[in-house]
């Protein structure tokens, strides 16, 4: 109970300190680029309490993946870093460039958007390692991945842009706001004109690409990681899920709630099962050792 308890009050302390690193990093960003982003018309303590909400989610899966991953904290840190800058805000902004016409966000928001998360990510990881106390030690040479080109094929070409397109159209296109958000039109096609348009349109080679940056990402976090594979599954597939998608929950004048919510039910759970299904199927066998 009390280890508990002890884990619930670093974590908030943490969060609260990331949300100095947010204002931090995100005010430099904007101090460089003066770029103005339009009022989003929410109420800000509102706004604020959801931003703490996004930052704490993102720091408790953070901690835990941090005590999974073995070596020095430089490479504990490079590995955390990675992580939350490389999909929190990597991968969404590549989103962001590819829905340009239906988000509406400028290269220059854009460019503001990822330096700033540059910035934030960068605090927050040297915050969350290297005030661990306790000595580490270095990596072992062994790792879990078991690895062949037929395995990534099969995760990049087939399984990721797969289940992006069967989430995106069962749980996203079902909602009309979301139709008319990208299409300018309500109605439904149906599924196989959406499917065959996922190829018209060039989003299957995009996914393809993305997939294959979703699996660089993951690969130092694989690599360090020390627990069993039911556990490496579970801890990636919450890391993709709450890195990429918690901040959904923030207002923001591009997407309003009803395009957000949806697409947070969507990516939540898509993101889950493809991070699960990548350490499933590239671990090898469990490697052991001490918390």
């Amino acid at each position: 109970m009390k280890t508990i308890v002890s884990s619930i009050g670093s974590c908030l302390l943490m969060s609260m300190g990331a949300m100095l690193c947010w204002i931090l990093g995100f005010g430099l960003s904007q101090a460089l680029f003066k770029v103005a982003l339009p009022e989003t018309g929410e109420d800000s303590s509102k706004t604020l309490a959801l931003l703490f909400l996004m930052i704490l989610l993102e720091v408790g899966v953070l901690l835990w993946a941090i005590r999974w991953v073995e070596g020095i904290k430089f490479q504990r840190f490079l590995v955390i870093f990675s992580l939350m800058f490389g999909i929190q805000f990597v991968m969404s902004q590549i989103e962001a460039w590819a829905f340009q016409s239906a988000v509406g966000m400028s290269e220059k928001e854009m460019l503001q958007t990822v330096v700033g998360g540059f910035l934030f990510a960068l605090l927050v990881s040297a915050l969350l390692v290297f005030t661990q106390k306790g000595k580490i030690q270095a990596a072992s040479a062994g790792s879990l991945i078991q690895l062949t080109v037929g395995k990534v094929l099969l995760l990049v070409v087939v399984v990721y842009p797969l289940l992006y397109w069967l989430a995106g159209y069962f749980i996203a296109w079902q909602f009309q706001a979301i139709r008319h958000y990208y299409t300018g039109a309500a109605s439904n096609e149906g599924m196989v004109a959406g499917f065959l348009g996922f190829f018209k349109d060039g989003l299957y080679f995009l996914q393809v690409g993305r997939a294959f940056l979703w699996f660089l990402l993951a690969w130092p976090f694989l690599f360090y990681f020390r627990g069993s594979r039911l556990q490496g599954a579970l801890l990636l597939g919450a890391l993709f899920s709450i890195l990429h998608c918690a901040q959904l929950l923030l207002p923001n004048p591009y997407m309003p709630a009803e395009i957000r919510y949806p697409h947070l039910l969507e990516t939540a759970s898509s993101t889950f099962i493809w991070g699960f299904m990548v350490a499933r199927v590239i671990f090898g066998k469990a490697k052991q050792g001490a918390q």
